[in-house]
């Protein structure tokens, strides 16, 4: 996974599936005891994004 740096020098995991679309980006945030893979990934959510045409981005949570 690649990773930012917040504003207070946290380091924040982040995945995104990129590709050419005029779409707004989606951006999934996943909860409390869980991460993107458990939440969007494996589930197939990020997969009908992408079919749909969409630019999706997954975010850990501090």
């Amino acid at each position: 996974m690649q990773t930012f740096t917040a504003s207070d020098g946290t380091a924040i995991a982040y995945r995104l599936w990129e590709r050419s679309s005029d779409l707004p980006l989606v951006v999934l945030h996943h909860g409390l005891v869980s991460d993107g893979h458990v939440n969007w990934i494996g589930p197939g959510i990020v997969d009908a994004l992408l079919a749909s045409g969409r630019r999706v981005a997954a975010i850990d949570a501090r």
